[in-house]
């Protein structure tokens, strides 16, 4: 690039004949043009702070002249404008260059508009300007550099890092951590104090970052030797990449990797200490990739422990998913997390932000929040000090996030939360059902104070809740015959307390809630103590206007081997209710033989649910003698009737492994497999299909039957219409 050789005359025309050697700007426009740009190259270090902005525009008009002809190509029209056009355009070389060495005193509403007037140029530009013997000029060179954010002055910026003034390696040092910081796109306010004066420019040049890579990197391995530039070591740390493979890194990464796990190299106390003492959140963040291992990992924990700002904490909370890595889960772990001194709150400033600064928070950040209080190893106060303000989070995954996590005591507070998903993750936590645990009683405080909050949820406008309430109130009361655990503590309440058992079944038995009859009812047959309630049995079994009581007194009453059940049971058999019959029946099969005769009657009864329970019940007494009303019911024309009959079959023709079958039972099997394809009735086929199934399992079979199993069941009609 042209640059004017003397500069002498111009000089001392430009200050003047005072005592003083300030330059005079009243004489700029007496100067020649090609003299201007040498003479104020030199005067402006000189001039005072009212007068430089003048003589910056001079230069800027100056360097803003055209002229970037070839004067050696195109036709004799285009040789002859280049040659006209030369001075002009080695005039703009010329200050443009001198613009480059007085950068430092270049105003900064200026710096925008000179920035633009040397776009395209200032590489060959910055270069002359680094060549030069003067500090100043050089120390403008890297300001310019670090103003300019092209990746192609990175060199440069590299070769001023070892020069011998502190200024100059001081301005490339900031230059380099300046074009870091730009190449990688960081977000400006997450930059922090330490790195204010990276300042975004209105003019970027466009350059790879590769460039700008490599010359960190080269920089950050020559620490000690060469320079002793702490931003340089910053840019190191920023530009590192210690999450993704090193064979997806580039060289220079790779580079800058080896350096951060290299314990013996003369940066890596440097990098320590920055880490450590930097109060930038983004290099915060970063300490989160570094608390794992490596020599850097005691001064990334000790910085993680300390939070100066809400970008602070926001910074590392949205990269909180790298906390599930088992390694850094325990090097976070040993960071205290403490307790304000009230012993609710969680102090101010720590790794986890207290109540005031959470508030603050994005909604990403909160989700990392939820999730860093998930994984980390916390005692159980400052556990539930962590999720206290979880609760409240219009965040719907935050939210979800925190009740899974959070102490089981505190999940009955989510179960109250509108989102289903959050509520029904919150019961599962807090509900015991289905854990081998059993309740006593009387019941002890904590039982008691479960069945009051189940009484409440019960009422949760969420089915799944509900449906999780139910369950666990069925195990916390010994009045549920379908769940295990209220069976085993209603046994153990008889074992120990029999008394107290068989008072509180009758008051239970005299309710008017025909729901609480009927369970009390179900839990006397499971545990076989029905003879002890044989009078209690009997007045229910009267009360017709209850059909549902009265059928499963009757179904009670079937194990009670006395004349006056019988005698109760049999004059129950008028009930117009089929139910009650239908037990009755049931029970009188299994008190006496002699009940034969009263069932033959009941062989015909119009309803088929009656009839299928008295054919059931002889064939229990007499054996497969009846096996004939099996295939009568099967071949009946009313749906209802045959589909008690498949009912029917299929309990008797089960259960005979290694007994010899009569031959009646080979025609009802042909019988079934015809229903199984053919019967017209929906719910027919898909009983008479799973009859051939189960009677498969348990007997060889002709191959019709097998084919029959095969039959896919339809689902049962919704309406039924009798043939």
């Amino acid at each position: 690039m042209h640059m004017s050789s003397s500069a002498s005359k111009p000089v001392r025309f430009l200050s003047g004949s005072g005592a003083s050697n300030a330059p005079n700007p009243d004489r700029v426009e007496a100067l020649p043009r090609a003299e201007r740009a040498a003479a104020l190259r030199h005067a402006i270090p000189l001039a005072a702070p009212g007068e430089v902005p003048g003589f910056i525009l001079t230069l800027l008009e100056a360097a803003s002249a055209p002229g970037t002809a070839n004067p050696r190509g195109g036709n004799v029209v285009d040789r002859l404008r280049a040659f006209v056009s030369a001075p002009a355009w080695r005039a703009a070389d010329d200050a443009l260059v001198a613009l480059a060495c007085v950068w430092k005193r270049v105003p900064s509403d200026l710096k925008g508009a000179a920035l633009a007037a040397g776009r395209g140029r200032w590489t060959e530009t910055i270069a002359c300007a680094a060549a030069s013997d003067d500090a100043f000029e050089r120390e403008s060179a890297a300001i310019l550099i670090r103003d300019s954010s092209n990746a192609a002055n990175a060199p440069e910026a590299r070769r001023l890092l070892a020069d011998a003034d502190r200024d100059v390696a001081r301005a490339a040092d900031r230059a380099l951590l300046s074009l870091a910081v730009r190449v990688a796109g960081f977000d400006a306010t997450r930059l922090g104090p330490d790195l204010a004066f990276v300042s975004v420019p209105s003019y970027v040049d466009p350059a790879p970052a590769e460039v700008v890579i490599a010359e960190v990197a080269e920089a950050a391995w020559t620490f000690g030797d060469e320079h002793r530039g702490r931003d340089t070591l910053a840019a190191a740390l920023l530009l590192a990449d210690l999450v993704s493979p090193p064979a997806r890194l580039s060289q220079p990464q790779r580079r800058l990797d080896a350096l951060l796990t290299t314990p013996d190299h003369p940066a890596v106390g440097a990098l320590r200490t920055i880490v450590r003492t930097s109060r930038s959140p983004e290099l915060r963040a970063r300490c989160l990739r570094w608390a794992a291992a490596g020599p850097l990992a005691d001064g990334a924990l000790e910085r993680l422990s300390k939070a100066d700002s809400d970008e602070d904490h926001a910074a590392v909370l949205e990269l909180a998913h790298l906390v599930r890595r088992p390694a850094r889960e325990t090097a976070l772990s040993a960071v205290p997390v403490r307790l304000a001194r009230d012993g609710v709150r969680l102090a101010k400033g720590g790794l986890v932000p207290d109540a005031s600064a959470w508030a603050r928070l994005s909604p990403e950040a909160r989700r990392g929040y939820a999730l860093l209080g998930a994984e980390l190893r916390l005692a159980p106060a400052v556990r539930r000090a962590v999720f206290a303000t979880c609760l409240g989070d219009p965040d719907v995954i935050a939210r979800h996030r925190a009740v899974r996590a959070c102490e089981l005591q505190d999940a009955a507070d989510f179960m109250f939360d509108p989102d289903p998903r959050i509520a029904r993750t919150a019961a599962l936590r807090w509900s015991g059902a289905g854990l081998a645990q059993t309740v006593r009683v009387p019941k002890h405080s904590g039982d008691e104070r479960r069945a009051r909050m189940l009484g409440k949820l019960a009422r949760s406008p969420h089915r799944a809740v509900r449906a999780i309430a139910s369950a666990d109130d069925q195990r916390l009361m010994p009045w549920s015959h379908e769940d295990a655990s209220s069976r085993v503590a209603a046994r153990r309440w008889l074992t120990e307390d029999a008394p107290a058992f068989q008072d509180a079944a009758r008051r239970r038995l005299a309710a008017s809630d025909d729901r609480v009859v009927v369970q009390t009812v179900q839990v006397l047959i499971a545990l076989n103590t029905a003879t002890v309630f044989e009078r209690e049995l009997t007045a229910l079994l009267a009360q017709t206007d209850r059909p549902r009581v009265a059928a499963t007194a009757a179904r009670a009453l079937g194990s009670i081997r006395t004349t006056s059940a019988r005698t109760a049971l049999t004059n129950a058999l008028r009930a117009r209710d089929a139910r009650l019959r239908a037990n009755t029946v049931e029970s009188l099969a299994r008190t006496s033989k002699e009940a034969v005769g009263v069932l033959v009657e009941f062989k015909n009864d119009p309803h088929h649910r009656v009839r299928g329970a008295a054919v059931r019940a002889e064939i229990g007494l007499r054996g497969d003698a009846c096996l004939a009303d099996v295939r009568a019911m099967l071949d009946d024309a009313r749906w209802e009737h045959r589909l008690a009959g498949v009912w029917v079959a299929e309990r008797a023709l089960t259960g005979r492994r290694g007994v010899q079958a009569p031959p009646t039972v080979a025609g009802i099997l042909d019988r079934l497999s015809e229903i199984a394809r053919d019967d017209v009735s929906g719910a027919v086929r898909a009983r008479a299909v799973r009859c051939v199934r189960r009677v498969l399992l348990e007997c060889d079979s002709p191959p019709g039957l097998r084919a029959a199993s095969q039959i896919e069941p339809a689902p049962p009609a919704s309406l039924e219409v009798s043939a």
